[in-house]
């Protein structure tokens, strides 16, 4: 990628096993003071914590919001009657009761 490559050449060798993270959050900066380094871990939590993951409602390939998932989880509709009346898959109503997905709702 051209960011590793920028930083390689102006910079020195980029930490083995380590990812070429971006401070400004921009996937194309190739700005070598914008780069820190970590293991993908590291990188996943930066992402989360500064919130640039499109779960839920963020996603656009999703179909139900916030408040459905929380009257899905305290409904006592069967899984199959659920999954009609959301227009999901009973798979996608068990997942959201056991908490499987859309964790980051309360």
């Amino acid at each position: 990628m051209a960011h590793r490559a920028v930083y390689e050449t102006e910079v020195g060798p980029i930490p083995a096993g380590l990812d070429a993270c971006h401070r400004c959050d921009v996937p194309l900066c190739v700005n070598p003071a914008h780069i820190f380094f970590g293991t993908q871990r590291d990188n996943n939590r930066d992402r989360d914590a500064k919130r640039r993951t499109a779960r839920g409602e963020r996603n656009n390939k999703s179909s139900l919001t916030e408040t459905d998932v929380l009257n899905i989880r305290a409904g006592t509709t069967s899984m199959n009657a659920a999954a009609k009346i959301y227009g999901v898959s009973r798979q996608t109503i068990s997942e959201i009761r056991r908490r499987k997905t859309w964790q980051h709702v309360e």
